[in-house]
């Protein structure tokens, strides 16, 4: 109790020295600042005040690098051409008989896109060391999506079997699992943090393509609809089915055309989503992504005669597997260890998508967080967000 007091008091002092007596929308950041008190004895988080601030401090740093490159790019009209271009074709695809049981030659054709994709942010909500399977909807409604991804490597341009694909993306009405934050949902609700649903790793087969089955992602205030993606290699697969790694090959952001997003947000329950809207042409991500050379919008059948009956989608993407980000997760969901942890009990799936109750153990990178560590990071934390609210 003592803990999530000082959690409260703290949260309500940084928002009196911020901007008193005004409300405004929380910032991806400041979503995630929140979610860590909510999170302290759940998913875990680092210790180490040092590591915590230096690695916040390093992605603001990179939001406003990525706001000024676009920028830059905008006014050159670089980003306008190159994302107008795509934005402007249809990627439904006129070819018949494709499904996701097609062969990769089918889909994929057989001369490999060698073309590398530029990284992207991973975003407030990413929990490492999720579960490994093809199928991450649990009992997630929605409009079904089947989801190719094919890895080349860049620098032999080949494609790269036993690489781990991990998905995530919010649901139907925009809300992302393994987070209790304010923009996110119900932001009291704390069951949330235990879930699992719409995320997962799928490790690439002999053509180096991961298929995931999934629902079509919802939208949030302030993006556009996307599906986050994530390479790793070299990790450790857990004997409970989940993956983490220190090898981040490749963050990226898949994309969909404006007139698929549309034709989904009139179906039950997306219409249900009141959060205002971004198209695809006023997201900055979106153009970051859009290259001279890369099209990051998927390209698409639809299974049916609607999109109520699924939609089969593909794309290639380039990576250097040399290459290697740091990453500071929002949380974490890994299999026992061992150092400190608390069990909880969480959903995984088999690969029809059917839940299954299976105990999962939370544990930290480093070491717990004791009484002591919670009072060194929350004035470590206390002194980042001031300084990120004088921004």
């Amino acid at each position: 109790m003592q803990l999530w007091v000082s959690a409260l008091l703290l949260s309500q002092a940084v928002a009196v020295l911020g901007h008193p007596g005004q409300s405004h929308e929380e910032t991806p950041l400041k979503r995630e600042f929140t979610k860590v008190y909510r999170d302290v004895n759940r998913r875990s988080l680092h210790s180490a005040c040092g590591s915590n601030v230096a690695a916040r401090d390093i992605d603001s740093a990179a939001e406003r690098r990525d706001r000024k490159i676009a920028q830059l790019r905008d006014s050159l009209g670089l980003s306008r051409r190159d994302a107008a271009s795509f934005l402007a074709e249809t990627h439904l695809a006129t070819r018949t008989g494709l499904s996701p049981s097609s062969s990769a030659a089918d889909v994929f054709g057989t001369t490999v896109a060698c073309i590398l994709e530029p990284e992207a942010t991973y975003g407030p909500y990413y929990v490492e060391g999720e579960y490994v399977r093809s199928d991450i909807r649990e009992s997630q409604q929605g409009v079904p999506l089947y989801l190719d991804v094919q890895i080349v490597d860049t620098t032999t341009c080949t494609t790269i079997p036993e690489v781990y694909v991990e998905f995530w993306h919010t649901n139907a009405t925009g809300v992302y699992s393994g987070v209790a934050a304010n923009g996110n949902g119900n932001a009291d609700d704390l069951s949330n943090l235990e879930a699992t649903f719409l995320r997962g790793l799928v490790k690439t087969d002999s053509d180096g393509i991961a298929s995931v089955s999934t629902n079509f992602p919802g939208h949030y205030t302030g993006r556009t609809t996307h599906v986050h993606i994530m390479a790793h290699m070299n990790g450790t697969l857990y004997p409970n089915n989940t993956y983490m790694s220190t090898n981040f090959a490749h963050i990226g952001q898949l994309f969909f055309d404006q007139s698929l997003i549309s034709e989904v947000e009139a179906v039950n329950p997306y219409s249900t989503n009141t959060q205002a809207q971004t198209l695809n042409s006023d997201d900055s991500i979106f153009t970051g992504e859009a290259s001279t050379t890369f099209d990051p919008i998927v390209s698409y059948v639809l299974l049916g005669d609607s999109v109520s009956d699924g939609i089969f989608a593909w794309i290639s993407i380039g990576l250097n597997p040399e290459y290697n980000q740091n990453v500071d997760p929002a949380g974490y969901l890994q299999a026992n260890s061992n150092s400190a942890s608390t069990s909880a009990t969480g959903a995984s799936t088999d690969n029809t998508g059917t839940a299954a109750t299976t105990t999962i153990v939370k544990t930290a990178k480093t070491t717990s967080i004791a009484s002591s560590g919670f009072v060194r990071l929350s004035l470590c934390a206390a002194l980042w967000f001031l300084g990120f609210a004088l921004l």
